[in-house]
């Protein structure tokens, strides 16, 4: 299985169409100015997450932007499976939190247990700090505290009922490190035509390497070959894609490798980014996510997205966390009045099964 690690591109090759999502997705990331560090994979099983309570129309958008079907929470468990984060393979761990009060329903519950090992757990997210502070924790214990904060507090608020998340780290040695005698300053050419000096990594090794359309590759394998990273150096004036065809064109040979020492941070929220692949419905009154509590209440209102990443001569560390944060629909604020000032109707009710234990009218609350 190969990796592109500078963009965290691990997905499952038994998907065909994770590379177009994760091609999609960096194309609109790239389009703002910077570095841009992503995790794919981890976007993808949050929202799968999310996808497996969707109905209708927001199913088929989900479905048609993170290119999944309904085989999606099998693969992704298998996957959970080998990512385990032992004999060198990445660590992948899912979560969920749901409102103190909230009913999800079992079918659901029982879908993000067996598929993503995450057993809801019971939150109040009115306590926001306190929230943020849980979930926070877990991203980082996760991540190795690479990623330290996912959610702020600010991201919650009366109408919020349920977050999920995913949190990746992967860390690999080099299958032949880089010398760090050898490493030297050369000069880098910015976007804007400006040069700079940066520490330049160089060795001469037999690695695959490839050439399409004007752009070049060249895949560097970690120790023990399973994962490796592929460097790509787009065609002049081209967009920050990888080419089709490119990766899978890869074929030994004896390359001198000049790569530069880099570190890379970003943080989005992502509801905009998807939105315009076309993933709108999930983020409007439209939303329908009964498959999780049962009505058409929820809509996701933030996908928080952080990634790291960090290579050297010894190999690469990196991390990413996605928060998906649904919310009640209906806008949040002064809260509506309901005053029990003339006679009224009561009933007490098994919220799991829906029967009805006692019900009542009183007309006189006097004793």
């Amino acid at each position: 299985m190969r990796s592109l690690l500078p963009l965290l591109l691990l997905v499952p090759a038994s998907f065909a169409d994770d590379h177009a999502f994760g091609n999609d997705l960096l194309a609109r990331l790239a389009a703002r100015e910077g570095n841009v560090v992503c995790s794919p994979l981890s976007v993808r099983v949050a929202l799968a997450m999310a996808y497996g309570g969707a109905r209708g129309a927001t199913a088929d958008g989900m479905a048609k932007v993170l290119r999944c079907d309904a085989g999606v929470h099998e693969a992704l468990a298998a996957l959970a499976r080998e990512y385990d984060g032992k004999e060198g393979t990445p660590a992948l761990a899912n979560a969920a939190w749901v409102q103190q009060g909230a009913m999800l329903l079992p079918a659901y519950v029982d879908l993000v247990e067996k598929h993503y090992g995450a057993q809801p757990e019971t939150l109040d997210f009115g306590k926001a700090d306190a929230a943020a502070q849980r979930i926070n924790g877990w991203v980082s214990g996760r991540t190795r505290e690479r990623i330290k904060e996912i959610v702020s507090p600010d991201m919650f608020n009366a109408n919020t009922t349920l977050v999920l998340a995913n949190a990746l780290h992967f860390k690999a040695a080099w299958r032949k490190p880089f010398e760090p005698e050898i490493t030297k300053a050369a000069p880098f050419t910015l976007a804007s035509g400006e040069k700079v000096d940066v520490p330049f990594m160089a060795q001469t090794e037999h690695v695959g390497y490839a050439a399409k359309d004007g752009a070049v590759a060249v895949e560097l394998p970690y120790e023990g070959g399973r994962f490796s990273m592929v460097v790509i150096l787009p065609a002049e004036g081209k967009p920050a894609t990888v080419p089709a065809g490119l990766v899978e064109a890869l074929r030994t040979a004896n390359v001198s490798v000049f790569l530069p020492r880099f570190r890379i941070e970003s943080a989005y929220n992502l509801k905009d980014t998807l939105i315009a692949m076309g993933m709108e419905t999930p983020f409007t009154g439209d939303a329908d996510f009964s498959g999780i509590d049962g009505t058409t209440n929820l809509y996701i209102a933030v996908v928080a997205h952080k990634a790291f990443v960090a290579v050297d001569e010894a190999g690469t560390e990196a991390a990413a966390a996605t928060a998906v944060v649904m919310e009640l629909k209906g806008e949040p604020g002064a809260p509506k009045v309901f005053r029990a000032d003339r006679p009224f109707l009561f009933l007490i009710r098994d919220r799991k099964t829906g029967g009805t234990l006692f019900l009542g009218r009183v007309s006189d609350p006097r004793p």
